[in-house]
């Protein structure tokens, strides 16, 4: 019922007392890193997105400026074009043509890159 313990010795309880504690900061340290690596990936991957998507944007944003009227010239211009493609029935060609113009640049680079590494 009774152990016997010399003085100065350390009790189990104790020791396993302060292997918890240790184990705890470390433990938090490590989520904490955890948590700064998936926040710091996200915006990663928000600048890659936003990057990727640069071109879209760009040309989304040349659309909204046609269409504001501010340079009434070459919001004309684009209308006089658009409204020509569309009464000649031109906008599924012109579709096809920028995919297959997609599909050539793509090759194109293939082509190029072969002997470069990722």
């Amino acid at each position: 019922m009774f152990e016997d313990f010399c003085v100065g010795e350390t009790h189990p309880l104790e020791l396993i007392v302060k292997q918890s504690i240790s184990d705890t900061g470390r433990a938090e340290a490590a989520q904490a890193t955890v948590n700064q690596v998936k926040v710091e990936g996200i915006e990663t991957n928000l600048v890659v997105m936003k990057e990727l998507l640069f071109p879209f944007i760009q040309l989304v944003t040349s659309l909204v400026l046609l269409s504001s009227w501010k340079e009434p010239f070459k919001s004309t211009v684009f209308l006089m074009f658009t409204s020509f493609a569309i009464i000649r029935g031109w906008i599924a060609n012109i579709l096809a043509l920028v995919f297959i113009f997609f599909a050539v640049v793509m090759l194109w680079n293939r082509h190029l890159n072969r002997e470069k590494p990722l």
